[in-house]
């Protein structure tokens, strides 16, 4: 049998994100590996971010990783040492003649020059939010920031925004709140490799550890948005059909720590 060909148009297509390899953090590993599968797949696919990499900057300007063209941009302010400002993706955007803009992080300044980057260009504008409804554990400085980015940046970035990624239904309300459309919203979880769903062999964590029975993991921040209480009152319905379960919860705190131990001890 005769197989149809088709033709599959080659997009350019770049990433605005905060931080990117060698930084560490979820938006930018969900950057990555959407990039670096684009890329795979015969895309042009570029990463614009700041040179910085949570600790100091990153010397190395430009590189190519995993077929993904890399550009790291000066940035010249930091708030709270998770938004970084690095104007000089603007100029480089509506040059760039990008088919699809894809920015990631509600609310910061890079989502804003992206959403009128896209508009001056022609391209498309894609934004996930990556669920950051959250001032908990926030300076004075980050909480003003917030209250500007959301209430200003992000009601003008949503007007020349094509279609906003929600990775869980819940961040609606806060779309809708700050200017999003119903109609722009898309809800599309963040996937996860296949290495998650292999079995490591010989795996002597739990020996070592000397726990027996059932191992349960969370590894994330302790947020509101990340819900490490609700696996409190799981685990106490799972522990009284299985006993010899161990529960470990690990990460830095954002505010539900208290919470956390509170539910545990009641």
């Amino acid at each position: 049998m005769a197989t149809k060909k088709t033709n599959k148009r080659k997009l350019k297509i770049v990433h605005v994100c905060p931080f990117y390899s060698p930084a560490i953090g979820g938006v930018a590993q969900v950057a990555e590996e959407l990039a670096k599968r684009q890329a795979k797949e015969g895309h042009d696919v570029h990463v614009f971010t700041s040179d910085f990499d949570k600790e100091k900057r990153i010397s190395k300007k430009s590189e190519v990783i995993d077929g993904v063209k890399v550009h790291r941009f000066k940035h010249y302010l930091r708030i709270s040492d998770f938004a970084m400002i690095f104007p000089g993706i603007f100029p480089a955007l509506v040059r760039g003649k990008f088919d699809i803009i894809h920015s990631h992080v509600f609310g910061h300044v890079h989502f804003l020059l992206s959403a009128i980057a896209a508009k001056l260009s022609g391209a498309r504008h894609v934004h996930t939010t990556h669920c950051p409804w959250t001032d908990a554990n926030r300076s004075a400085m980050g909480q003003l920031g917030v209250l500007i980015s959301y209430n200003l940046i992000s009601r003008l970035s949503t007007r020349w925004t094509d279609k906003i990624i929600a990775i869980t239904p819940w961040e609606y309300q806060f779309i809708k709140k700050y200017g999003g459309k119903q109609e722009q919203i898309i809800n599309l979880p963040n996937g996860m490799e296949d290495r998650f769903f292999k079995k490591v062999v010989p795996n002597k964590f739990k020996k070592k550890h000397k726990i027996k029975g059932d191992l349960v993991l969370f590894f994330g921040r302790l947020s509101v948005t990340k819900g490490p209480e609700w696996l409190v009152n799981i685990a106490k319905k799972v522990l009284k059909k299985k006993p010899n379960t161990t529960f470990v919860i690990r990460g830095p705190d954002e505010g539900m720590k208290a919470e956390v131990k509170k539910r545990i001890g009641s």
